[in-house]
């Protein structure tokens, strides 16, 4: 997964996103959208934080009316399809799709963090 983070140079928030995808182990690259129009037309950027996934989806990180972030743990579920998960946690998604529910032998499956 490639994750792309635009932001502007003043956004007082930035650091604060890039520690909640360090906590969440996800590499990514900064980019400054003050020095990347072109960033700014093809992703259709209306606001100061964004995440820009693959290339293909764009997640805008927008601050709430008294100027707060989402919590870590909102942006982590926002992100969580995208998210590598672990194998026997995403097989059991699998067969959970294929098959309605687990079979019994994936019953207890517990996801830990």
């Amino acid at each position: 997964m490639k994750v792309l983070l635009l932001v502007t140079k003043d956004c007082q928030h930035r650091h604060t996103i890039k520690e909640y995808l360090h906590r969440m182990g996800v590499s990514f690259e900064v980019q400054y959208v003050d020095d990347h129009a072109e960033l700014v037309a093809k992703y259709n950027i209306n606001s100061a934080l964004n995440l820009i996934i693959d290339h293909k989806q764009k997640i805008e990180i927008q601050t709430l009316s008294d100027n707060c972030l989402p919590s870590y743990y909102e942006l982590k579920q926002s992100m969580q399809k995208y998210l590598p998960q672990p194998a026997g946690r995403r097989q059991a998604l699998l067969l959970k799709q294929q098959h309605g529910e687990p079979p019994a032998g994936f019953a207890n499956i517990q996801k830990f963090d």
